[in-house]
């Protein structure tokens, strides 16, 4: 009956198994499945923070860059503006008593020491009084003119195109007794600014200009630009949003913005120049930076279909090992299932889980064959009506209660026999005498009906507690099958749980380079904080302030270096606990598969015991079907020995015939009795 129903559930396998996907697609799948989302989680997060990252860098340093050429460009005119100060104070230009050829002889002294395009000494209205051949002979026109006059203090000009070059011209009233008496007025060339706009490289597209009040470009790489006195709205176009940046910029605002310049997304630095009605302008396009971004991302997308190939490879493989295992095993025990115990097992040398699956079925049906052939000589020998046998061998687990029963059961087979035995010759003896000895005989037969009576009872009480042990054992079948779910449920959680915490390990080895890279940057930093200050070391006592911005600025790159460290040791030390997490949980995932094989040899035993049982229990059935028979019988000697006068003749045959039964058996007492 039980392996009736093990059948059964066998073909229901089998039918099952026929709608499943095979468990090589599973785990490929699972796998492609994990590596796509992570390749998708990693080009998001990679697009997002090369963006964020991009656009928060150009910020970070078109801003300060915009703010060092400003501070060049003051300290450029600073320094020439301190240069016609010198000129003003002379005391023989500003002296009514000295002659022309003398002012002009102080004017040619300076200019000798000094790189002027031209250097003259101007009227109260404009008019050229001495100085260089080439000065314009009147300024009273002219903005820097206007603005010396009204302010009575140093005055810049715009850029302006004269003697086929570009100047920049620098006028200081020159005073006597607090009136003024002349203007003494300079021109440099316009290297003064083309120098700092030409030193500044922002990409290939990007570049740096300098406008005015009015929205005339003062100062550009392209000096056709500053020739043909380019506005602003020709240069940069006439939208809303450019009308609305260069009023921020007139009103003498520092920031940094992001619009469309002539159709392309551009970066827009701004910040005026000090001392002037100047305006400094760096822009940018935005697609310089995003060329990075891209070549970063081709590479991420490049890398992940390199990996997606190898992993499915790599997984392919691993697959069909497994499944190649897990089908021989899974054959092996249909066989078993069927009661197949001789054929062999194949055991696979693959150093890992599935070899100790193929070993420790080896070992079960080893096991269970053994303990099948012993219990089958001993019941064989039993049948024969040989008693003397008994069952030796080393049982284990809940096969040595069987072992155990099966020797309680040849034990009291032994005793019940030697009873009978005992009792047949007896009768025997008495029905030689029956005729003298009839109430003998009645006694006799009274006292075996009362032993019979108590056998019936002991059977009884044997195959109750046969049923007992097949409920428990039905009950321990279903609990070892439901702990067998729970494991296989914890072993996919645990499986599920040691996926997530490699996710989470890669997300580390991301975060960690891109620490790297902040790190690269903090010190690229440093080092244009350092060419900075040597440059402004090399400009002298103009170099001071911005000497004082470099170190700022390489201060900060030396803070933001130290965060990064602390932040990749932060890192390495959070990648350690993963990691020691990544092994405990590996650990604990073996064990589990350790018990959910243990939990499968103990289902095995089980449903062998389950045989065993009902093999006990139809022997016991007809040891108490014996024993009913003999029960019988004793009534019937209880009646025929009331009745011995007239069958004293069928009482002695009777008796031999029951001394004959009993002789058939051999017992272990008679082994003892005849000292063997």
């Amino acid at each position: 009956m039980v392996i009736a129903e093990l059948r059964g559930t066998m073909v229901l396998a089998k039918k099952r198994s026929g709608k499943r996907r095979n468990i090589k697609i599973k785990i490929i799948a699972t796998v492609m499945a994990g590596v796509l989302c992570l390749a998708a989680a990693t080009t998001g997060v990679l697009l997002y923070g090369t963006n964020t990252l991009t656009n928060t860098l150009a910020q970070d340093l078109l801003q300060p860059l915009t703010k060092i050429a400003a501070q060049t460009v003051e300290g450029n005119l600073h320094m020439l503006a301190d240069r016609i100060f010198s000129v003003s104070d002379n005391k023989t230009l500003s002296s009514l008593e000295t002659t022309v050829e003398e002012k002009k002889q102080v004017l040619t002294d300076f200019s000798s020491g000094i790189e002027f395009v031209w250097l003259s000494l101007y009227t109260t209205d404009g008019r050229f009084y001495c100085g260089a051949e080439n000065s314009p002979l009147d300024i009273s026109g002219t903005s820097l003119f206007q603005n010396m006059t009204e302010t009575q203090n140093l005055a810049i000009s715009d850029t302006e195109y004269a003697d086929g070059q570009l100047q920049v011209a620098i006028g200081a009233p020159v005073k006597a007794n607090n009136n003024v008496v002349y203007y003494v007025v300079g021109s440099y060339k316009y290297d003064v600014l083309n120098d700092v706009l030409s030193n500044l490289h922002i990409g290939y597209n990007g570049y740096a200009a300098i406008v005015n009040e009015s929205g005339t470009v003062v100062a550009h790489p392209d000096t056709t630009f500053v020739q043909n006195h380019t506005t602003v709205s020709q240069l940069y176009g006439q939208s809303n949003a450019i009308v609305k940046l260069f009023e921020r910029i007139y009103s003498g605002e520092t920031g940094i913005t992001f619009l469309n310049l002539n159709g392309e997304k551009t970066f827009v630095s701004f910040t005026p120049v000090k001392g002037t009605n100047w305006y400094m302008v760096l822009t940018m396009p935005r697609e310089e930076v995003k060329a990075a971004e891209q070549r970063v991302i081709s590479m991420n997308i490049v890398i992940t279909v390199l990996c997606i190939a190898v992993t499915a490879a790599l997984a392919s493989i691993i697959a069909d090992k497994i499944a190649k295992a897990l089908g021989t095993v899974k054959n092996r025990i249909q066989k078993l299932a069927l009661g197949d115990i001789t054929s062999p097992v194949e055991v696979f040398d693959t150093g890992d889980e599935t070899e100790d699956l193929s070993v420790a079925l080896q070992e079960t049906v080893e096991d269970v064959r053994g303990y099948i052939m012993e219990l089958t000589e001993a019941l064989t020998s039993l049948s024969k009506g040989n008693l003397q046998t008994e069952v030796t061998g080393e049982f284990t687990g809940d096969f040595a209660v069987l072992k155990e029963s099966t020797n309680h059961i040849i034990d009291f087979l032994n005793e019940m026999i030697g009873e009978v035995q005992k009792s047949s010759n007896t009768l025997s003896q008495a029905s030689v005498g029956v005729s003298n000895e009839a109430r003998n005989v009645n006694s006799n037969s009274e006292e075996q009906s009362a032993t019979v009576e108590r056998l019936k009872e002991e059977a009884k009480n044997i195959s109750n507690s046969i049923a007992a042990v097949d409920e428990n054992t039905n009950q321990a079948k279903q609990l070892t099958n439901e702990a067998g779910e729970k494991l296989t449920q914890g072993v996919a959680q645990m499986a599920s749980l040691l996926e997530s915490m490699e996710d989470i390990r890669r997300n580390e080895e991301e975060i960690s380079k891109i620490t790297k890279f902040l790190e690269d940057i903090a010190f690229q930093t440093n080092i244009l904080a350092l060419n900075a200050s040597i440059e402004a070391a090399r400009a002298g006592a103009a170099g001071k302030g911005f000497a004082v911005v470099a170190e700022e600025v390489r201060n900060l790159a030396g803070k933001s270096g130290d965060f990064a460290k602390r932040t990749s040791q932060i890192i390495e030390i959070s990648g350690t606990a993963i990691d020691k997490g990544v092994k405990q949980a590996k650990e604990t995932s073996v064990s589990m598969d350790d018990i959910a094989e243990i939990s499968q040899k103990i289902s095995h035993i089980t449903d062998k015991l389950l045989v065993s049982v009902e093999k006990e229990k139809d022997a016991l059935e007809n040891v108490a079907s014996a024993m009913d028979s003999i029960s019988h019988i004793a009534e019937r000697n209880l009646i025929t020995s009331k009745k011995s006068a007239n069958a004293s003749e069928e009482l002695s045959q009777q008796a031999m015939t029951l001394q004959a039964m009993a002789e058939k058996f051999q017992t272990k007492k008679q082994n003892e009795e005849q000292g063997v």
